[in-house]
């Protein structure tokens, strides 16, 4: 039709029509501009570039990050999001590195800000988070609503950020919604262009992150504020540095999935961003079907000041979660904190993932949620921390030198009940393989425990209650306790001399002691109260002493060595132990006990005795 010196535009509608075996339109660029481009006036919505990558605003609520429309960073991204429908969609990343968290400051909060009747306001120069000081908002039992206090400050564009990031602390708990942070071009605030309702107000000082939503009016703000939009009584509120920020990327609708090309797409949070990268939900609202997948999230963890996360799902209780959702194939790395932090949230997700490098735990999966296939390297705490109800499957764990405590586990359930902790592998782990701390009713079956430094599985009653009725079976576990010789066991009862380890069944396990450092105990109870477990059918060769029981109750059958160095049945109690070792039982006429020496009877106990 045209050539790149000069195009023809149709000044009609043209229809192409055809009904052939043969291709209906051909486009041949053979140059090196665009093969295709549809544009909606002068903003390209699609193009087919140079070598086939597709560039799209939005086609069928998917919308394509395409670096112009939609800028290739945190802010861009949150754009993305903010412009799905309310029925959700997809955003699609293509690949390259997207900058997560740039900010600029609004308010520093060093100086006082005007209070309105009823309201003293003041600056607070030792209860702060950043700078000289935090605004203290001291408000009236005789405020009702309106605008608390507001500060007039220098002009600032804040239409190219996506979110407002600010440091709050009450003297009491109010809901979402109560206060709203307003931005105005007013000196007064008294006709804002953004009222944010703020999430419930801790306590405690926390950074709160707040979506914008359509920045393009906010090219002139010159007064920040807070606000009561509902009578929240005599309180006292402190803010600080509050900013306008290029992240996190927030997700608060349901239905929208998130998505990269793998890890090409790469998020990287900024230096002193301190954000988490990724969060999904507000603590007080439910969201449901939300995907993250095929991303790379780098949290620059040596250039934050705080503790951030790669991914956050942030619920505040059963009924303000995030659920049903799920994180797929994301490599994050290098986080000052947890990794991936699910809290509040249920029946989700997380497979196939790689976290590595994090200053934190790798998996916080709390109560009814599941992780499956997921590759977990170098973490400061716990590998995967498993709540009630966990489906753990199909992971692997290790961890060398980066954890080194008795009290962290690779895969570690803290006071869960119910778990299925199932065919796992954790290797070289600097804490305990696998780590019940209390709870009840979990199974741990099929998985591969290797050189865990101190237990390879541990049982053990704490504060938080007992650990009973839960079933170890069928795991293999091969050199513990290589943070020091002869201290630690493959699997190890215990207890804090208040709640201890009783009625589980330890069967059918394999351990093998083959290092330079070997565990003290194949299997053990730690006290005579750690009792009434059942021990059976476990083969057991290498530690110190194999088996050493405690409990009067606990039964011990058919467990065995292949050590030509000890023997085939190796049975030990305690010093204080008050039940019999071992009770052989006839009930018909043939003898209780033969011994031989090759074929030389040695010993016998016929029958009648």
């Amino acid at each position: 039709i045209g050539s790149s010196e000069s195009p023809i535009y149709l000044e009609e509608i043209t229809f192409i029509s055809a009904s052939s075996s043969t291709s209906t339109l051909t486009v041949t660029q053979s140059g090196t501009g665009d093969i295709v481009e549809f544009k909606d006036s002068t903003t390209t919505v699609f193009a087919i570039q140079d070598g086939g990558n597709i560039i799209a605003s939005e086609i069928n609520n998917i919308i394509y990050v395409d670096g112009t429309k939609y800028p290739a960073d945190g802010a861009g991204i949150q754009k993305a999001i903010n412009d799905l429908g309310p029925s959700g969609g997809k955003v699609i990343l293509p690949q390259g590195t997207y900058n997560i968290g740039a900010t600029s400051t609004i308010d520093t909060c060093d100086s006082a800000w005007t209070g309105s009747a009823n309201v003293t306001s003041t600056t607070d120069t030792s209860d702060k988070e950043e700078g000289a000081a935090s605004v203290k908002l001291e408000i009236d039992d005789a405020f009702a609503t309106g605008t608390i206090a507001y500060h007039t400050i220098s002009s600032i564009d804040i239409s190219e950020y996506s979110n407002i990031k600010y440091w709050i602390k009450t003297s009491s708990s109010k809901n979402y919604g109560v206060f709203q942070l307003i931005l105005d071009d007013t000196s007064d605030c008294s006709s804002p262009l953004k009222e944010i309702d703020l999430p419930e107000t801790p306590t405690s000082w926390q950074n709160h992150y707040l979506n914008l939503g359509d920045t393009s009016g906010l090219t002139n703000i010159t007064c920040v504020g807070i606000k009561a939009v509902s009578d929240p009584g005599a309180i006292t509120i402190r803010i600080d540095d509050i900013k306008a920020s290029k992240g996190p990327i927030l997700i608060q609708k349901s239905n929208v999935t998130l998505q990269g090309v793998g890890e090409t797409t790469k998020l990287y949070l900024l230096d002193e961003a301190n954000i988490p990268v990724i969060q999904a939900g507000t603590g007080s609202h439910q969201y449901q079907r939300i995907t993250i997948s095929d991303l790379q999230i780098d949290g620059n963890k040596d250039n934050q000041s705080v503790s951030t996360m790669g991914i956050y799902f942030k619920g505040w209780s059963s009924a303000v979660g995030v659920d049903d959702s799920k994180i797929e194939r994301v490599y994050v790395h290098d986080t000052k904190g947890v990794g991936i932090y699910i809290n509040y949230s249920y029946r989700n997700i997380v497979s196939h993932c790689r976290i590595e490098d994090v200053s934190s735990t790798g998996l916080y999966l709390p109560s009814y949620n599941t992780a499956i296939g997921n590759f977990i390297k170098n973490v400061g705490r716990y590998g995967i921390l498993v709540g009630d109800y966990c489906r753990v499957e199909g992971n692997y764990v290790t961890a060398p030198s980066s954890v080194n405590t008795s009290y962290a586990g690779g895969i570690h359930c803290h006071s869960c009940d119910y778990a299925s902790i199932v065919n796992n592998t954790i290797n070289d782990f600097g804490g305990n393989g696998i780590y019940l701390w209390c709870g009840t009713h979990t199974t741990v079956s099929g998985n591969a425990v290797y050189k865990a430094h101190y237990h390879g599985i541990y049982i053990e009653g704490h504060n938080g209650g007992d650990a009973d009725y839960n079933t170890i079976i069928s795991n293999t576990i091969r050199n513990s306790s290589q943070e020091a010789d002869n201290t630690y066991s493959d699997i190890y009862l215990g207890d804090n001399g208040v709640h201890y380890a009783t009625h589980n069944i330890i069967s059918g396990n394999t351990i093998y002691a083959s290092a330079s450092n070997k565990s003290k105990y194949g299997i053990a109870e730690k006290s005579s109260s750690d009792d009434y477990n059942i021990i059976t059918n476990n083969i057991i060769s290498g530690p110190y002493t194999d088996i050493s029981i405690q409990g009067p109750h606990t039964t011990i059958s058919g467990n065995k060595t292949s050590d030509s160095t000890q023997p085939l049945y190796n049975i030990e109690t305690a010093s204080t132990a008050t039940s019999t070792a071992l009770t052989v039982t006839q009930s018909g006429t043939g003898d209780i006990v033969n011994l031989y020496d090759g074929s030389y009877k040695v010993f016998q106990v016929a029958d009648g005795g």
